[in-house]
């Protein structure tokens, strides 16, 4: 057994923690996802929002990621002519928003600001 440290608590890394703080916290200590399946709580995804300045889907989109809690890598193809390229590249669309969520090995592309898709992508409520 080991244990990890968190802000004002110690977590023991075992196949059920408990813990005040484990709500908060929980990234910080979780083996192999499995107390977060147990809790039925969302896998942490590696999340992409292709954007502009002036789309409005897009902003749509990234309150959407932060009424949920969820971080996001945001990439303005609008200022940056080569990620613009790439996000075409891997989309085949020339619009935005385009979220990339990649999740326990499985990439999801999203054109749009589909919150029902999204959702279930990210395994949270939509």
């Amino acid at each position: 057994m080991c244990y990890k440290k968190a802000p004002q608590a110690y977590f023991l890394v075992a196949p059920v923690c408990f813990s005040y703080y484990a709500n908060k916290y929980l990234h910080i200590f979780d083996a192999c996802g499995i107390l977060k399946k147990i809790l039925n709580y969302p896998v942490m995804a590696n999340v992409t929002i292709y954007t502009t300045s002036t789309c409005g889907y897009c902003k749509a989109a990234k309150e959407f990621m932060q009424s949920h809690g969820v971080e996001y890598n945001e990439i303005n193809v609008g200022t940056d002519q080569a990620k613009a390229r790439e996000m075409i590249e891997k989309s085949g669309q020339m619009g935005v928003p385009v979220i990339i969520v990649e999740n326990e090995g499985n990439e999801d592309m999203i054109i749009g600001f589909d919150q029902a898709r999204i959702a279930a992508a990210l395994g949270i409520a939509g």
